[in-house]
């Protein structure tokens, strides 16, 4: 089985030009979305999970369940045009999603991840959609330890992204989940199966682009 980081892939009409997709966030922020239950040491901002993990006091993606009620309730689009919306979006570093593809995850993994309603509006201020925060609430420790070359720093338990090497991720160690993030990585990417890209695919997903990592 194929396993895959997302990202949002900026294609829309290219007769608008790189701008359309730009965007404004006009209220809330994110400094309180960090992991939720979690007694943070405040020297640091960070804790280790029950998994061995290091958690941070930031509102990063970390596979956990995160206080959502400061996030942003409206974002402006920018760009001189109008345009149909794919149905993933990125504003300040998180994700955005449709409705459309809200429900496509929830049929995948039910009452599993977070979903909090954010406004779009255009520039001249008409609505836009509501569409959603998504925070991925599936935390897996899913690199192979023998077939990824990076080195791993033992005394932390992440992974150290400043060597160089692959990633090789062991489908056993996702123990099943659809969207995760990996517990071992900093830098938050969120990993999904094959079956979650044949899913959004057979439902006319539009926005997510897809970078398949090699499996075990």
């Amino acid at each position: 089985m194929a396993v895959y980081g997302i990202f949002y892939d900026r294609i829309g009409d290219p007769t608008l030009g790189e701008e359309t997709f730009a965007d404004e966030v006009l209220d809330g922020d994110f400094k309180s979305a960090f992991p939720v239950g979690v007694e943070f040491d405040p020297s640091v901002k960070a804790a280790f999970a029950s998994d061995g993990g290091l958690i941070q006091q930031d509102a990063q993606y970390q596979g956990l369940p995160v206080d959502m009620s400061g996030l942003p309730k409206r974002v402006r689009l920018g760009g001189a045009h109008k345009f149909p919306l794919p149905d993933l979006l990125k504003a300040t570093g998180h994700f955005l999603v449709s409705e459309k593809l809200r429900d496509a995850i929830e049929v995948l993994e039910p009452d599993v991840h977070q979903f909090q309603p954010v406004e779009l509006i255009w520039q001249d201020g008409s609505p836009v959609a509501t569409y959603f925060w998504f925070n991925v609430c599936n935390r897996r420790d899913a690199m192979d330890r023998e077939h990824t070359t990076y080195s791993f720093n033992d005394r932390i338990k992440i992974w150290n992204l400043a060597s160089n090497g692959k990633f090789v991720v062991n489908t056993s160690q996702s123990n099943g989940a659809h969207v995760w993030v990996d517990s071992r990585l900093t830098n938050r990417t969120i990993f999904v199966s094959e079956s979650f890209k044949d899913a959004m695919t057979a439902a006319g997903i539009t926005g997510i682009g897809y970078s398949e990592y090699q499996t075990v």
